[in-house]
């Protein structure tokens, strides 16, 4: 493959009087793994938007080549030979795989007719990421990381020279994740391109030939890595890094959450009996395919167990639906923000007070003062950093996002907050802030109930750690006894 490059030379954003990027000049080049990293509003995306051909520079030249071009739009960047796989990969669920992978460039053999078979043309691309993947699947019934494999296809099918990744492994299990950065290698040993963008240091210290870092919107470092973990976060913050996880208070005595007999009805999930005390905060591991978020969602009351009962304190909610357990006390948190924990058109005062929004109801009137009133105390609460609470909650950064997502437990005032994958996609500085408020929380009484892939994270956040092995509950384990290794042997079949 030629040699390939996307030069930034002096490059701004403004956004009226936001200034998204400020005289940001770099280089990605093909053949290696470019780290992208910084907090979420520090510019990252705005970056790429400009290189993907989404928006255009206030000031400042792109070079493609050494030639000075300009990229009005997504096709156009595309035709150049840059594809993106965004963290919400954007595959059409209705569609098969095949179709989403010819998607937009159908070859045409004559009038109205296809030249080649497109799921010839899909496993052609599917076998070049060995991602085994029938092409005649539906979309919607494939898992994150399948999303992901099908999205890379479709950008080696444009015959992409650089392939931007934004938070790919953000929703993926250890071993999906593994198989992705495997890809990602080979893609790269086959002189394509790579622009990371991970918040993920383990991750990025492992991949990337070079790093750069972002922090509001100007270039704080970029150079080929060898920094320790501390220094990256010192320059994706702006200072210090303190602890990232708060001491916890020791939880009370008293039951707040109790589940008997959950499971599914093909007998996979089976576990007898699942607690939580007031002021504790209780993590779930498990491999991806182990129950672990088919326990959480149950738990919570979103997915009904077969035969089980679900307690708030002494109080059993007959029936659970996710209506009901909310007015009960618990509030879930799923795992895929933008599919499933936001609405696109609403404010981030109506994104906050959504759940509970017959907190604020008359006779079928909403009590929109108290509504805002309320929306603006949880704002203050959580530490969401907005310019007004009538603007899209799209406008806003991941990590505001997830603070507003976590904030409707507050507006429903919850006693149990179940939370799957919480900080998937946050940057370092938002998940410091998430993991200090869970413990203020947990503080005060209210029960959390932690599913996570991330180890580090269970260890550091919890009081103790249920592990879920092929439905079946294989260890509970205290924190102060827990390890890497030790959670990882749980959780790995027998």
């Amino acid at each position: 493959m030629s040699s390939f490059t996307i030069r930034l030379d002096s490059v701004s954003k403004h956004y009226g009087e936001t200034k998204a990027l400020r005289d940001v000049s770099l280089e990605f080049q093909s053949g290696e793994v470019h780290a992208l990293m910084g907090e979420n509003g520090s510019g990252k995306s705005t970056l790429v938007k400009t290189i993907s051909g989404i928006v255009q520079p206030t000031h400042g030249t792109v070079y493609l080549n050494d030639q000075a071009v300009k990229l009005p739009t997504p096709r156009a960047a595309i035709d150049a030979g840059i594809g993106t796989i965004h963290q919400d990969s954007a595959i059409v669920p209705s569609l098969t795989v095949a179709q989403n992978i010819v998607l937009g460039k159908e070859p045409q053999g004559g009038p109205g007719l296809l030249k080649g078979d497109p799921r010839t043309i899909a496993r052609r691309w599917l076998e070049a990421i060995q991602a085994d993947i029938d092409p005649d699947t539906v979309a919607e019934k494939l898992t994150v990381a399948g999303r992901q494999l099908v999205a890379i296809a479709k950008a080696l099918s444009n015959e992409s020279k650089l392939l931007i990744f934004d938070e790919p492994t953000a929703a993926l299990g250890d071993a999906e994740t593994e198989h992705l950065l495997t890809q990602i290698g080979s893609l790269r040993a086959s002189g394509i391109g790579i622009v990371y963008i991970s918040h993920r240091i383990a991750e990025v210290k492992r991949l990337a030939d070079k790093m750069s870092v972002l922090k509001d919107g100007q270039l704080t470092y970029s150079g080929t890595g060898g920094l320790e973990e501390d220094e990256i976060i010192r320059l994706m913050i702006g200072r210090e890094p303190d602890a990232l996880f708060p001491e916890l208070a020791p939880p009370r005595e008293s039951i707040v959450l109790r589940g008997e007999s959950l499971g599914t009805a093909d007998g996979f999930l089976d576990v007898p009996e699942f607690t939580v005390r007031h002021g504790e905060v209780v993590g779930i591991a498990g491999l991806e395919g182990s129950g672990r978020n088919i326990l959480a969602r149950q738990i919570a009351g979103v997915e009904r167990s077969e035969s089980g009962r679900l307690f708030i304190e002494e109080d059993e909610i007959r029936r659970p639906t996710p209506s009901k357990s909310v007015r009960a006390g618990i509030s879930f948190v799923p795992p895929e923000r933008r599919n499933q924990a936001v609405i696109g058109e609403f404010s981030v005062a109506k994104s906050m007070t959504q759940s509970a929004v017959w907190k604020f109801t008359s006779v079928g009137i909403i009590r929109l003062r108290e509504e805002l009133k309320r929306a603006q105390a949880v704002r203050q609460e959580m530490g969401v950093k907005t310019e007004t609470l009538h603007q899209s909650i799209l406008t806003l950064s991941g990590g505001n996002q997830q603070k507003v997502v976590l904030a409707r437990s507050l507006v429903a005032e919850s006693k149990v907050m179940v939370c799957d994958e919480p900080t998937a996609g946050v940057d370092v500085g938002s998940r410091a802030d998430i993991y200090g408020r869970f413990a203020e929380l947990a503080e005060q009484g209210l029960g959390i109930v932690l599913s996570s892939s991330d180890m580090v994270e269970l260890i550091g956040m919890c009081h103790r750690i249920v592990v879920i092995r092929e439905g079946k509950i294989s260890k509970i384990i205290p924190a102060s006894e827990a390890t890497e290794e030790v959670l990882l042997e749980a959780q790995l079949p027998t």
